[in-house]
């Protein structure tokens, strides 16, 4: 859930975090990864596959911080659109599968 997912990136633990793995989690949402995206910025992976209720927007706030990402899944992520895939292939430079 984004309660749990929030608690976890907030907790000692968020900073260090290098891959999280939320496939098919249907109840977490754009809340879930801007908790992510606010402390979770060593990540190198997010696999958000099947979470239909993830926003662009919030995938978006990733750009801002998680800048060793190499590794985004959002297959099934209906609420991000081309706008925001476009926006995150141009500012995510070190990605290699989106």
């Amino acid at each position: 859930s984004d309660l749990a997912m929030m608690q976890l990136a907030d907790s000692q633990s968020g900073p260090k975090l290098q891959s999280i793995s939320l496939r098919s989690c249907t109840l977490v949402t754009g809340d879930a990864v801007n908790g992510i995206a606010r402390r979770c910025t060593s990540l190198t992976r997010l696999d958000l596959a099947g979470c239909e209720r993830v926003r662009g927007d919030a995938v978006v706030a990733l750009m801002h911080t998680c800048h060793l990402l190499t590794d985004l899944d959002l297959t099934q992520c209906h609420l991000v659109g081309d706008a925001h895939l476009g926006a995150m292939a141009t500012a995510f430079t070190r990605v290699t599968r989106l």
